[in-house]
């Protein structure tokens, strides 16, 4: 986000300073538009970050219910320690499809927002 914020022109920031923008309207009005794309790529990170987290949710969750989904599909194993491959199957697209349709719809500001973060202006 920082290489983001540094490539929007500070000239843009005076200019809405100087029209009597304070600098909450010079941040939601002005610099949030124009950081759109590094705001998705931050936003789809730390979205797949969180869902993937399974370390940290097997060793300090205590309530079964609050666990992610990937601890959930390491428990689908029963007693005899088989896999029931069509449930398993089953679980397994049912977890990607979230992740898959953010970075979908989120694609053309990611891709934008990754370069923009990268390149020193």
């Amino acid at each position: 986000m920082r290489g983001t914020f540094r490539g929007i022109p500070h000239e843009l920031e005076d200019a809405a300073r100087i029209d009597g923008a304070g600098v909450w309207q010079t941040l939601t009005l002005v610099m949030l538009p124009l950081a759109r794309a590094g705001l998705a790529s931050a936003i789809v990170f730390t979205f797949l970050s969180i869902w993937e987290e399974f370390l940290f949710a097997v060793t300090l969750m205590t309530k079964h219910e609050l666990l992610p989904i990937s601890v959930g599909i390491n428990f689908l194993k029963d007693e005899a320690q088989s896999w029931a491959y069509g449930t398993l199957s089953a679980v397994i697209v049912l977890s990607v499809l979230p992740a898959l349709v953010l970075f979908v719809l989120a694609q053309r500001y990611y891709v934008r927002g990754f370069l923009e973060g990268a390149l020193k202006g």
